[in-house]
C-alpha cells in the first residue's frame, strides 16, 4: 500500500466515524436541549436566615418591614422571570448557588442611614 491509499483510508475512516457519531449523538443532544428549555430554573429562599443576616437584632420595625417588602419584591421578580421559587422549609437539600443570599436583596433604606445621626 502506498501513501495515497493509506491517507485516503484514514480520511474516509474519519469521515465515516464523524457521520456515525453525529447520527448517534445528535438526537440525544436535541433531547437534552428540549428538556433544559422545558424545565424552569429554581431558586430556594430561607426567609428566616435572610432576616437574621440582613437585619440586626433590635432594629426598628420599619427596617424589618422594609426587609420583608424587599424580599417579597425580589421573589415576585424571580417569579415573573420564570423561576420556580421554593421555601427552604420544603427543600431537604439544595446546592448553595440556587439559594437566595443576603447580597441578592436590595439595600434596606432604613438600615443604610448613617450611624452618626
Amino acid at each position: 500500500m502506498d501513501f495515497k491509499t493509506i491517507a485516503l483510508s484514514i480520511v474516509l475512516s474519519a469521515a465515516l466515524t464523524l457521520i456515525i457519531s453525529y447520527a448517534y449523538f445528535y438526537p440525544k443532544i436535541q433531547h437534552l436541549q428540549q428538556h433544559a428549555e422545558s424545565t424552569p430554573p429554581i431558586i430556594v429562599i430561607d426567609r428566616a436566615r435572610l432576616a437574621l443576616q440582613a437585619v440586626p437584632v433590635g432594629t426598628e420595625k420599619k427596617a424589618i418591614e422594609e426587609h420583608f417588602k424587599n424580599v417579597n419584591d425580589l421573589v415576585n421578580k424571580f417569579k415573573e422571570a420564570g423561576f420556580v421559587v421554593l421555601s427552604s422549609t420544603a427543600v431537604l437539600a439544595s446546592p448553595e448557588d440556587i439559594n437566595l443570599n443576603v447580597t441578592d436583596i436590595p439595600e434596606n433604606k432604613y438600615l443604610s442611614v448613617g450611624v452618626d445621626e
